[in-house]
C-alpha cells in the first residue's frame, strides 16, 4: 500500500463567519458523518478498508483527539465482476501513529482474484444498518514504457535539470500520473539504525524560507527536477545533524503512480499550490461514498532505478554501499 496514500481519518471544516451583530464564530457546527476509505493496489491480492465516525475536538487541532474512531463489527465486502468478497475485521497497530490507546479496526482481505480490467463496488453495512458504498473501475494499460532504462544523478552534469518521460498506450479508463523521486538511505549513529526515505521535490521556491514544490497529479508524461533542487533535498537528509558519517545513501528510485479518476480529484483538491503565494483556509471535501464522506480510488505503480553516483554522495559527507 502506498504510504503518501494512508488511510485518512477526519474531515474538518474550519471556516468564519461573522453575523449581524459583529460576534465571530470559529467553526461551524460538525455533522456527524460516516467516513469510509479504501485505497486500491490494482496489482496486489490484499486490499484494506477503513470505516470510522468524524468528530469534532475542543480547539482547531484534529490531531489533540485520542479516542479512537473506527469502527468494528461492520459487514464489508468487495462485488468484482459479479462475484463477492467478504473482508475480515482485524484489530491493528498499524496506522495509529501512537496517538490511540489500543489497535484500530480494519477490514482486510489477502485473497482477491486478479483485479486487472477490474470494476469493483465497495460495501460496507454497519451493525446499526447504515450502509455505505462505492464503485470505481481498477486502471488498465496496455502499455507503459519509460524513456530511459535508469535514472544517473552526478556531481556535475550537463544540464541544470532532470528530465523524465514516459508513454502510456491502450489506458481503458481516464486516468493521472502522479510522480515520485525518492532516495533510500540508512540512519545509523551506533544506538539507532533506521532506515529512510527522502522525497525529492521538483524545485525549491524562496519565500523567506527554501519551500519545497512536488509534483503534481496530471496527464502529462514526464516531469522536470532542476538539479539544484536535488542538491537541497540531499542536504536536507542530515540538515540537523553535523555527523554526516551517520548517513549512508543506499540508492534510489523514480516512480509513477497511475491514478484513477478518484485519486486524482483527490490530490487536485489538495496539492500543494504552485506559485508558492496561495493561502488556503479550507480544504474541499473530495468524496465519493454513497452514504457517507471518505474515498474509494485505485492505482498502478511503475517505477525505474536511480543511479547515484559516489562522488556526489561523498560530496554532502555521506558514506555510500560499496
Amino acid at each position: 500500500m502506498i504510504n503518501k496514500l494512508k488511510y485518512i481519518l477526519i474531515f474538518i471544516y474550519l471556516i468564519l463567519v461573522v453575523s449581524c451583530d459583529d460576534t465571530v464564530s470559529f467553526k461551524a457546527p460538525l455533522d456527524k458523518e460516516y467516513v469510509m476509505y479504501s485505497i486500491v493496489n490494482g496489482e496486489s491480492n490484499s486490499q484494506a478498508v477503513f470505516l470510522g465516525k468524524s468528530y469534532d475536538v475542543s480547539g482547531f487541532n484534529p490531531f489533540s483527539n485520542t479516542s479512537d474512531q473506527s469502527i468494528g463489527d461492520a459487514e464489508v465486502s468487495f462485488i468484482i465482476n459479479g462475484e463477492r468478497y467478504l473482508f475480515q475485521d482485524t484489530l491493528s497497530n498499524q496506522f495509529n501513529n501512537e496517538r490511540f490507546s489500543g489497535p484500530m479496526h480494519f477490514y482486510v482481505n489477502h485473497k482477491l482474484p486478479d483485479l486487472t480490467i477490474s470494476t469493483i463496488k465497495l460495501n460496507a453495512r454497519l451493525k446499526n444498518g447504515k450502509e455505505l458504498n462505492a464503485v470505481i473501475n481498477v486502471p488498465y494499460f496496455s502499455l507503459f514504457v519509460f524513456e530511459q532504462a535508469e535514472i544517473g544523478i552526478f556531481k556535475k552534469m550537463e544540464k541544470n535539470y532532470i528530465l523524465i518521460k514516459w508513454k502510456v498506450k491502450g489506458a481503458t479508463t481516464e486516468i493521472s500520473f502522479l510522480p515520485r523521486l525518492i532516495i533510500k538511505y540508512e540512519y545509523n549513529n551506533g544506538k539507532e539504525r533506521k532506515e529512510m526515505i527522502k522525497v525529492v521535490p521538483k524545485n525549491y521556491i524562496l519565500q523567506g524560507n527554501y519551500l519545497p514544490v512536488f509534483p503534481q497529479a496530471s496527464k502529462e508524461e514526464l516531469i522536470l527536477y532542476q538539479k539544484s533542487a536535488v542538491d537541497r533535498a540531499f542536504a536536507e537528509i542530515s540538515i540537523a545533524d553535523t555527523n554526516k558519517s551517520h548517513y549512508t545513501i543506499k540508492g534510489g528510485a523514480f516512480e509513477v503512480y497511475i491514478l484513477d479518476i478518484n485519486l486524482n480529484q483527490y490530490y487536485s483538491s489538495i496539492n500543494t499550490f504552485e506559485d508558492g503565494f496561495t493561502v488556503k483556509l479550507y480544504e474541499p471535501i473530495v468524496s465519493n461514498i454513497n452514504g457517507g464522506l471518505g474515498l474509494f480510488g485505485a492505482y498502478l505503480k511503475r517505477d525505474i532505478p536511480v543511479i547515484l553516483d559516489k562522488k556526489y554522495i561523498e560530496s554532502f559527507g555521506y558514506k555510500s554501499v560499496e
